[in-house]
């Protein structure tokens, strides 16, 4: 196993409205640290270390100061990734909602030169929003775009990152819902409905020739609802499964610089026994 230093972050900042089609909070999804990170997952390491970050909870907000509160709590989680790793280890951040990536990437972004990072998104939604498109406002649906993005519509959250993460670098993979294609093709993002996985594979290895640093960011709802129900948005529109998964998950742990994000698992919901072993069972196969 990598020797991986985890940061549980218990987060559903990400959501200050139910979700674009929705009624509901997704209640729940800032435990999932706590139910991935149990003690029969975590024997399975030799060397570990946990750090916790417990964002506010989003109804204890004034929705006029939502993105003022997402800049300051991102930046404060970013500022302890990079006091807490060490060197050699993985940083691995277990959500929460994917908004606590925005904070992960940030660190990121303090370690390393934009063009040594590659990052790989799997999920089911391209979360490249802008302000002014965002149905729901919810900065779960922004962050990349917010990452990417040197435009991006809020000045605050535009200006923590010191370097942009370079959209030449991204690659999402996932059968998207209704996204924005068509910022992902004008930006130059690499896109990646999950049919080709030798396509996906040879194209990482290509971004990554030079033994660039790779994040991956896996929301676990780009799996088929069949395989995952306890999350916020269960793809019921044709998500993937594991024979289209594994195959990129075995190339991107023979990375020699890799740091992961698993997000979005609500241990709270229906089938979320099933849900927390797939998503241990993709860490794993991460960092192993």
């Amino acid at each position: 196993m990598k020797q991986t230093h985890f940061f549980s972050a218990h987060s559903r900042l990400g959501l200050i409205n139910p979700p674009h089609g929705s009624s509901q909070f997704n209640y729940g999804v800032e435990v999932a640290p706590d139910f991935i990170l149990d003690k029969d997952f975590l024997n399975k390491f030799k060397n570990i270390s946990i750090d916790h970050y417990y964002f506010s909870k989003p109804e204890k907000i004034e929705k006029e100061k939502y993105q003022e509160v997402m800049a300051r709590e991102s930046l404060a989680f970013a500022d302890l990734i990079n006091q807490k790793i060490k060197n050699k280890e993985s940083q691995v951040v277990i959500g929460g909602d994917h908004s606590v990536a925005f904070g992960s990437v940030l660190a990121l972004l303090d370690q390393c030169k934009s063009e040594e990072l590659v990052y790989v998104h799997f999920d089911s939604h391209a979360d490249t929003s802008s302000m002014a498109d965002s149905p729901s406002q919810n900065f779960h649906g922004q962050f990349l775009r917010a990452l990417i993005d040197e435009n991006f519509d809020h000045e605050k959250l535009r200006k923590l990152k010191k370097n942009s993460l370079l959209a030449k670098n991204t690659v999402i993979i996932g059968n998207l819902e209704s996204d924005d294609f068509d910022y992902i093709k004008e930006a130059g993002i690499k896109y990646f409905n999950g049919q080709n996985t030798t396509e996906i594979i040879e194209t990482i290895k290509k971004m990554n020739i030079d033994n660039k640093h790779l994040h991956v960011s896996f929301d676990i709802d780009v799996f088929a609802n069949d395989l995952v129900s306890a999350t916020g948005t269960p793809n019921s529109w044709g998500g993937l499964n594991k024979t289209q998964v594994w195959p990129i998950l075995e190339e991107l742990n023979k990375s020699n610089s890799l740091s992961v994000d698993l997000v979005e698992v609500n241990p709270k919901k229906n089938g979320a026994k099933e849900t927390i072993a797939l998503a241990q069972e993709v860490l794993l196969t991460l960092l192993r």
